[in-house]
């Protein structure tokens, strides 16, 4: 269709949300081919950044925080008019961190209850760009469930929970995320997670978390954003 950009990976758009504007990066393409000769199912695997109060430059996109690591879904309908469209920012090459939410879908993907577990989080999603925090939550829970050590899910719920105010709450999700998956490639829970023991006034655990994050993740945004 004349017009229309073919994505690519790598492919950095924005469109705007409750929160704000928010970027999205396409990660993978996958064409699943259909056997009865209709045309080949594509799925879209995307990351999703934190929102901004501002549509982010290009440039700026390198400053903001992973919201979502990995996402799937469906490609944008080429029917929708531009003025609904999201705003194509650039392309930036995908890289090993980018993917990690990625990796852990296609292992998970082998494994049992997947196929529910997945369902459920991308209800989740739905529900959560919906403005449905509440069955959000429950399809987060759901799909850990599921997959008790689906960290993805359980760090999308600790955030709606944080944002609701439900700072217990919150806590345990970023706990139990940090239990099933601690690397240095996702500061998302160890953040949120200290953020969540200076509201619950726990100083010493949040002052020993706060020295950990630093030691680890020295040169992270994080760092300049709250300031």
């Amino acid at each position: 269709m004349p017009g229309v950009r073919e994505p690519r990976e790598g492919d950095l758009d924005c469109f705007q949300s409750e929160g704000g504007y928010t970027v999205t990066k396409l990660l993978k393409i996958e064409r699943i081919e259909a056997e009865d000769g209709q045309p080949p199912t594509v799925i879209h695997h995307m990351l999703f950044y934190t929102p901004s109060p501002t549509m982010p430059t290009l440039s700026e996109v390198g400053s903001l925080q992973v919201g979502i690591w990995h996402a799937p879904g469906s490609p944008d309908d080429p029917n929708e008019p531009e003025s609904e469209r999201p705003v194509h920012l650039g392309n930036k090459p995908v890289t090993a961190e980018d993917l990690q939410g990625y990796h852990t879908y296609l292992a998970m993907a082998r494994g049992e209850h997947v196929q529910a577990a997945l369902g459920a989080y991308r209800r989740g999603i739905e529900y959560s760009d919906q403005g449905r925090l509440q069955e959000a939550i429950s399809a987060y829970g759901e799909a850990v469930e599921y997959v008790p050590q689906f960290f993805e899910a359980l760090d999308n719920r600790g955030l709606i929970h944080a944002h609701l105010g439900l700072v217990e709450e919150a806590k345990e999700d970023f706990l139990q995320s940090i239990a099933a998956s601690d690397t240095d490639e996702n500061p998302l829970p160890h953040f949120k997670l200290m953020e969540c023991l200076f509201d619950l006034e726990d100083q010493p655990a949040a002052r020993e978390k706060f020295m950990e994050c630093q030691r680890r993740w020295p040169d992270h945004a994080y760092w300049k954003r709250n300031q």
